[in-house]
């Protein structure tokens, strides 16, 4: 049985979160911003604790559109262990994976911003 058809039988259990899809495009949009800037090496003396900041703030921002993930984790980890209380780990399987794609949007922003700064910092020190 090949992995999407095992998915197709897997029963998610739906749980109300936030929908932060605007925020996140706005987060996304500084992202792209930034970047565009460090790439093309714009980031000078003058201006790199701005940048810095801006995006230390971004980060702050989707931390906090990411706390709603962060406070349903026990709930919903109980859920899928009951859900699948004849089958256990399988439930804790489940619940891990729905729980990092319900993250992962939050991640992907977060990590391009760890970069960034990373990168901007490089370039402070410089």
């Amino acid at each position: 049985m090949g992995k999407q058809l095992i998915e197709e039988y897997i029963d998610r259990i739906e749980f109300s979160i936030p929908d932060h899809g605007e925020e996140l495009q706005k987060a996304s949009l500084v992202v792209e911003e930034t970047r565009f800037v460090i790439d093309k090496g714009k980031i000078n003396k003058n201006n790199r604790e701005y940048y810095y900041r801006r995006v230390v703030k971004t980060l702050e921002y989707i931390g906090k559109l990411s706390d709603s993930i962060f406070n349903i984790e026990d709930e919903l980890e109980v859920m899928y262990i009951f859900k699948y209380k004849n089958f256990p780990e399988l439930g804790r399987k489940i619940f891990s994976d729905h729980y990092s794609s319900l993250h992962k949007p939050y991640n992907v922003l977060k990590k391009k911003c760890w970069k960034m700064l990373d990168e901007i910092e490089g370039l402070i020190n410089c």
